[in-house]
């Protein structure tokens, strides 16, 4: 969606950027009706959440990202506490209480989707040690020494 100011209002252009324009018309038919259109609520409250919480992307801000890795180190740490530590009232699901009536279970996206049991504190988030990913050997260049041809040899 492309939005630009004009001095009688706000134009609003939307493009579809990846996938076939075919299959969005019949996925907005199958979900909607012939009247809907491209929805872009989710991710303009997303994008509305990581300006509130990352000041490099606020409108009008001190603060600056000097460099590329810092802001996209800023994105990966507000996105990750976005989905483990904070609950989401329209995740929230009605458990009833017998008689007395009902309350409300809440739960955060990683709660949603089966990643998580609990609602991760801000410490458990900060200290939680991610395993390296594991090592591929780099791949041996030029010609393989006798030895290795040799056994090569041997075994075939």
């Amino acid at each position: 969606m492309i939005k630009r100011r004009k001095p009688d209002g706000l134009e609003v252009e939307r493009r579809v950027v990846q996938g076939k324009t075919s299959m969005v018309e019949r996925l907005i038919q199958v979900t909607q009706s012939a009247l809907g259109g491209i929805n872009t609520a989710y991710i303009e409250r997303i994008n509305a959440t990581f300006r509130q919480r990352l000041a490099p992307l606020a409108r009008r801000s001190r603060h600056l990202a000097q460099k590329e890795v810092t802001l996209q180190a800023g994105m990966w740490l507000v996105g990750c506490f976005y989905s483990f530590c904070d609950y989401h009232h329209s995740l929230r699901q009605q458990l009833s209480v017998g008689s007395y009536g009902h309350t409300w279970v809440q739960f955060t996206p990683a709660m949603a989707a089966g990643l998580s049991d609990h609602q991760w504190t801000t410490t458990e988030f900060l200290t939680f040690k991610v395993p390296p990913p594991r090592w591929i050997p780099p791949k041996r260049r030029g010609r393989p020494s006798k030895e290795i041809v040799e056994t090569v040899k041997k075994g075939c």
